[in-house]
């Protein structure tokens, strides 16, 4: 049986009507595996929705360019049954191919990210510019516990004088303080109060339980959150006598 009187058994017996891939019958699966886009490979009209389920589908009113969209043609496909075909069988446009291509990297939360999926830090196949770069300069990969600092914090400028290879996450963090203290009052030694939020002279200044605070501001801490306990006691022994 060729490809088309296959096609045509299968609208009458209406086996494409089925939710997902995982329901397929097992003739549509056959096709599938051989790499056939359902609806091109077996002469679907235009103007029919390419799943096979011989509806119409709606003229584009716009260009998209993402999506492969020209205005005047037909869809081809009815929204929500490009899922009922398995996604290796759909050719999506990928790579270079695709339509929001811009040189392989994109911007996200203010880092430029490249298309690198060899790489062993890739996530969803894309790295850390900023990190290619510094690899790039020292000519091997860095150490798994390194980060790259931007010297100016501006997450997406990865010119050669802003990027600090570190050692790891603790001496990256030692950085971001000594810069906030520099913008704030022009000294990197100076560190902030907890309570407060003002910076000091680290000898004005306490440290217990990894706190950096005034001996004054923990001292007026420590009597407010008394008293509010002391209030919170009070109100329930009122009422547990108030309940007797």
């Amino acid at each position: 049986m060729d490809a088309m009187n296959l096609y045509v058994e299968i609208v009458n017996t209406k086996t494409l009507s089925l939710p997902s891939p995982r329901g397929m019958d097992t003739r549509i699966k056959v096709i599938a595996t051989q790499g056939f886009l359902l609806g091109d490979a077996m002469g679907m009209p235009e103007g029919l929705c390419q799943c096979g389920c011989n509806q119409k589908t709606k003229i584009i009113e716009y260009n998209n360019k993402r999506d492969g969209w020209v205005k005047g043609e037909s869809q081809k496909f009815i929204y929500g049954h490009r899922s009922r075909l398995p996604r290796d069988t759909l050719n999506y446009p990928r790579g270079h191919k695709h339509g929001s291509w811009k040189d392989g990297e994109i911007n996200e939360n203010g880092y430029v990210r490249i298309f690198l999926p060899q790489h062993p830090r890739n996530s969803g196949n894309y790295i850390p510019k900023h990190v290619y770069l510094a690899e790039k300069a020292i000519g091997k990969y860095l150490p798994p516990k390194a980060l790259v600092h931007h010297f100016n914090g501006i997450g997406d400028d990865n010119s050669p004088g802003n990027l600090i290879a570190c050692e790891d996450e603790k001496y990256h963090k030692l950085l971001h303080q000594r810069s906030n203290s520099l913008k704030a009052t022009g000294n990197v030694n100076w560190r902030k109060c907890v309570f407060c939020k003002k910076y000091d002279d680290p000898r004005n200044l306490s440290m217990k339980n990894k706190l950096i605070c005034h001996p004054k501001c923990r001292a007026q801490y420590q009597n407010k959150r008394y008293q509010k306990l002391k209030h919170r006691a009070g109100v329930g022994f009122a009422q547990v006598e108030t309940a007797k």
